[in-house]
């Protein structure tokens, strides 16, 4: 039985990049290579203008007042409980609290009133970071 199927080979014509710049040249003197011009669009720009000339303030990370950290020591101090202690009291770390303590951490309100409880004192209240104007507002 003879086969009346033919093979067929597709092939790919490979266009290589230029390696010089006289070859990229040629090439673009043929339409072998098309330029495109890379920038950011319109609507990005303008924003970015926008931020430019707008005058903004530094960011500043929220912090606990000294007197929140005092407090907070002073009073699991009073309990006689480690940090170790008090994390296990309210399900935390005692990283959390060492953080807490030396201010490099905020602790949120229900952790602030779980703390109030566990302590039976009233710790201080953390002040709101102030709000800044956004730049993309007008």
């Amino acid at each position: 039985m003879a086969s009346d199927w033919t093979p067929v080979v597709l092939k790919k014509e490979m266009k290589a990049k230029p390696k010089s710049e006289l070859a990229l040249h040629q090439a673009k003197q043929k339409g072998q290579v098309e330029v495109q011009a890379r920038g950011p669009s319109q609507a990005a720009s303008a924003a970015a203008a926008k931020l430019d000339n707008a005058e903004v303030g530094e960011y500043k990370a929220p912090t606990i007042t000294l007197e929140f950290k005092l407090a907070l020591q002073k009073a699991r101090q009073a309990k006689g409980l480690s940090q170790a202690d008090l994390a296990k009291m309210i399900n935390q770390t005692q990283k959390l609290i060492q953080d807490y303590e030396s201010g490099k951490a905020v602790p949120q309100g229900p952790i602030i009133n779980l703390l109030n409880r566990k302590l039976e004192t009233v710790l201080p209240k953390i002040p709101k970071p102030k709000k800044q104007p956004n730049a993309f507002d007008d």
